[in-house]
């Protein structure tokens, strides 16, 4: 899903082992460098739907993040390890991937089998309900 249906985004996927050494740089940390696997999710600005009639707001940093989610779902539901990544640096991504005018990168999505050893096996904490959901 995406506002109007623009469907203002790429996804880049980094599997050569010369790309995915270019791309590690932008993330410094060392699990990364486990994933066969890195999806670079972008977002092209020019092809977003804009709320014009109030604030002209962007939404295709929205639209990415839906299509982000939907995509981690779908790959854990195969059995498949993701994580999104918003703390890579964005200067070193856009050195490294071919972007057209007025494309960013949303996010890293490293992907592959967890191992029996996964760091992301340990159990989250999550907020219960009633810490976020109010009824007006």
């Amino acid at each position: 899903p995406s506002a109007c249906n623009k469907q203002p985004w790429r996804i880049l996927v980094v599997q050569s082992e010369e790309m995915l050494a270019k791309i590690q740089k932008s993330y410094d940390r060392d699990w990364i460098k486990t994933a066969p696997v890195i999806l670079a999710v972008t977002a092209i600005h020019s092809e977003a739907w804009h709320r014009s009639s109030y604030d002209n707001k962007d939404h295709s940093d929205v639209d990415a993040s839906i299509m982000i989610e939907h995509i981690c779902l779908s790959a854990t539901d195969k059995g498949l390890g993701t994580c999104w990544v918003c703390n890579f640096d964005p200067k070193v991504a856009s050195e490294v991937l071919p972007l057209q005018e007025n494309e960013e990168v949303i996010a890293l999505i490293p992907m592959g089998y967890p191992s029996d050893s996964s760091v992301f096996e340990k159990q989250k904490i999550r907020k219960e309900l009633t810490e976020f959901v109010e009824y007006l």
